[in-house]
């Protein structure tokens, strides 16, 4: 590790290790954000997170872990350095799989309500969160692909109409999409 990444580290610890001491379901959605490249919409992450997502959120912006926007909840580049870690070292793989269960879940309905909007006014406005979830889309494939290379007979992901992700399955198939270019490549 680099000078400035220990810096780095040192200083979110200040942070961090507070939280997921008095709320350990708030430094699980810390480190969740890290596999977001573009965040989530607020009724996404109460999808996946439950109803005490505002207090979670809460102690997120008390301790000075996420960006304080209204609109989204996201991590800046270096945070999400550091969620990647924590999510890999304190949140259980069958966890994670839940996880990104459920975020496949949010996102679909999200998606499914943006896509009603095509054609009417306000349309750019789907296609540009088309685009930002496109991106987090790519990084819940990277995710499942990165947990299945793990454990690769053990995955126990199922969407919700029961379609369950088994090996050589895929992540997009959950949103009715087909495969991603890399997986078209393989």
């Amino acid at each position: 590790m680099r000078e400035d990444e220990k810096r780095l580290a040192a200083s979110l610890n200040l942070a961090y290790q507070p939280l997921a001491e008095s709320r350990p379901a708030a430094a699980e959605l810390f480190a969740w954000l890290s596999t977001l490249p573009a965040g989530l919409e607020p009724p996404m992450v109460v999808a996946i997170f439950g109803p005490d997502t505002p207090y979670l959120v809460a102690d997120l912006r008390e301790y000075a872990l996420v960006a304080p926007r209204q609109d989204r909840l996201e991590l800046p580049p270096p945070m999400r350095w550091y969620a990647e870690h924590k999510l890999e070292t304190t949140v259980p793989r069958e966890r994670q799989l839940e996880l990104l269960e459920r975020t496949l879940g949010a996102l679909e309905a999200f998606m499914a309500a943006c896509y009603k909007q095509l054609g009417k006014p306000g349309a750019d406005a789907v296609i540009a969160a088309s685009l930002r979830e496109e991106a987090n889309l790519a990084a819940l494939v990277e995710r499942f692909e990165r947990l299945h290379a793990a454990a690769p007979n053990r995955s126990s992901l199922s969407g919700p109409r029961g379609n369950a992700l088994e090996p050589g399955a895929h992540p997009r198939r959950h949103l009715g999409g087909g495969h991603c270019a890399g997986c078209a490549r393989a």
